[in-house]
């Protein structure tokens, strides 16, 4: 039921509902994950939650790429206690190494059983 209290579904409900035949598509499974987990990710991250998370892909980071620094921007890097995602800057000395990274740190995280 809507919020407004009348029997029509919300959106979120429409949207999921609408999202489901289209699950095939990498785009729309990330949609449908964050449909599927929206209480958690609206729930605010603390500056200790994002010091564990910093702390994780740094590993993550050091594993994949030697060298690389990895450093926690956006809100928590102003002081902020609380933010709603956490930010980093990942960078190496030597240009060009930061080439595939991404799948690289993907690959990791799951193969620790981190997130899947």
């Amino acid at each position: 039921m809507d919020p407004r209290g009348d029997n029509q579904p919300s959106a979120a409900t429409r949207l999921w509902a609408n999202a489901q035949p289209l699950a095939a598509s990498s785009v729309v499974c990330c949609g449908v994950a964050g449909l599927e987990h929206y209480d958690d990710i609206n729930q605010p991250v603390s500056k200790a939650e994002a010091d564990a998370i910093r702390e994780i892909v740094e590993r993550a980071v050091a594993s994949v790429l030697p060298g690389a620094q990895t450093v926690l921007t956006g809100g928590f890097r102003r002081g902020k206690l609380t933010g709603h995602d956490v930010d980093f800057l990942i960078t190496h000395p030597e240009e060009g190494c930061e080439v595939g990274l991404m799948p690289k740190l993907v690959c990791w995280l799951e193969s620790q059983v981190c997130f899947s």
